[in-house]
């Protein structure tokens, strides 16, 4: 027989864990690699998905990739509960999100099928977790490796790309 304690704390969602506390709940897609349980935003761990702004192209053609990476992961998820094993438990402030490893209804980590899907990249300062999956998605020019697209990281930095049809600034070489 369970005890009372544990069984209200496996109803109330929250599964207590020896090395990580784990999450479960109904969840809200925020972005590629962020998701809502609650009030609480939780970021996937080692992932590092385009912005909702963010566009990409294909020879010459934008595509909306940063909308693209949520729709992807919504369907990933597809209106169900969601489990997270979060990594670092010390946030616990509501305005810091928490870093988790996620899983949908079917038990598939969401942090690499996203990745795997070719709609994020792995995020090399977190972990190494996911680089396999991310080497998949480029070998088969998956999502973002369909064409061209600037890393995550890079755009969030301020980096675009030049219009189309600008022609390349000259540069005079100094002897």
């Amino acid at each position: 027989m369970l005890n009372p304690g544990i069984w209200l704390t496996i109803v109330a969602g929250l599964v207590p864990s020896a090395n990580a506390r784990e999450v479960r709940g109904p969840v809200e897609v925020v972005d590629g690699d962020t998701i809502k349980m609650g009030r609480k935003l939780i970021d996937l761990f080692g992932v590092d998905a385009p912005e909702i702004k963010q566009q990409c192209r294909i020879y010459k053609l934008a595509w909306p990739c940063g909308e693209r990476a949520g729709i992807i992961l919504s369907r990933l998820i597809a209106k169900k509960p969601v489990r997270c094993e979060v990594v670092d438990g010390n946030k616990s402030r509501q305005d810091t999100p928490l870093q988790a490893h996620c899983y949908n209804y079917e038990n598939v980590n969401l942090n690499s099928a996203i990745i795997g899907a070719g709609m994020a990249v792995p995020d090399l300062k977190q972990t190494r977790r996911y680089v396999t999956a991310g080497y998949s998605a480029q070998i088969q020019r998956l999502g973002l490796w369909s064409g061209r697209f600037i890393p995550p990281a890079l755009w969030r930095e301020g980096k675009r790309f030049r219009p189309v049809g600008q022609p390349f600034k000259s540069r005079v070489l100094k002897n």
